[in-house]
């Protein structure tokens, strides 16, 4: 059963849970743009800078979201948040945990999603505390089941929301047309694909969606010869190294003879 098909479609939305509505919003894409402006918005302290030292943050990020297209794990706590905020930015997605917050937590949600307020600032304001043992009632709250909460904090989080609604609006606005640039400007995944029947397990579907992220991870492992070198390095040697130099040779730049020296 494909992605799509798993997800009701109501007034022109997909509703559906953060994994599925998540599945379907990056598959549609080829290339790093949409796996990047993910990263920007749900690990934005890997994105603050533009300089060499950060590249590693930036790159980091980047691997992040990979892995939760790939299957490797999906996100919890904050970056969870900010995703379904993303999607629910998108205007083509109705993420059902979303939905169960209501008006106030969603606009508080977008605050922290889009940067406005620190999140620890909030919680101090709020009245919450966070050990490193439990998560603070506002993240239950925010991520788990959008439940009940005193009417004092219900004051506070209207206060709040009404303090930021003007610089929230901006925020929400520059990300939507970020995001609807996304739409425009990538290639698309051809619907006869879709529609095409698979095999058990969606094993197609995956094997498409490991190949084009790591052809395109592979490019940016290529373009920095810092990360070429240490990709070489991190394998055992021998045939595995010589297959990845391979790989390299073939589908990108080929390492240097330097480069190879100084990890094999």
């Amino acid at each position: 059963m494909s992605t799509v098909s798993r997800l009701q479609v109501i007034e022109q939305k997909l509703v559906g849970p953060t994994e599925l509505c998540f599945a379907h919003f990056i598959d549609q894409f080829t290339g790093l743009d949409a796996v990047r402006l993910l990263a920007e918005f749900c690990h934005p302290e890997d994105h603050k800078n533009v300089d060499s030292e950060d590249s590693k943050k930036r790159f980091a990020g980047l691997n992040k979201v990979l892995s939760w297209q790939m299957g490797a794990y999906f996100p919890t706590g904050d970056p969870l948040l900010r995703l379904r905020c993303f999607l629910h930015l998108t205007g083509k997605y109705e993420v059902v945990e979303f939905k169960r917050l209501n008006g106030d937590l969603q606009t508080l949600a977008m605050i922290i999603a889009t940067g406005r307020e620190d999140p620890r600032e909030i919680e101090r304001r709020l009245g919450y505390q966070t050990s490193s043992a439990q998560p603070s009632s506002l993240w239950r709250i925010l991520i788990r089941d959008g439940g009940g909460y005193p009417q004092s904090v219900a004051r506070k989080i209207q206060a709040l929301n009404e303090e930021n609604g003007p610089q929230l609006a901006r925020s929400v606005q520059d990300w939507q047309d970020r995001i609807e640039q996304l739409y425009q400007v990538l290639p698309k995944v051809s619907e006869s694909v879709s529609q095409t029947p698979v095999i058990p397990h969606e094993i197609p579907a995956a094997f498409a969606r490991l190949v084009t992220a790591t052809v395109a991870l592979g490019r940016v492992v290529s373009d920095d010869p810092g990360s070429r070198q240490a990709a070489i390095a991190a394998t055992r040697g021998g045939s595995d190294a010589q297959e990845l130099i391979g790989v390299l040779n073939s589908l990108f730049r080929a390492p240097t003879e330097k480069e190879l020296r100084q990890v094999l």
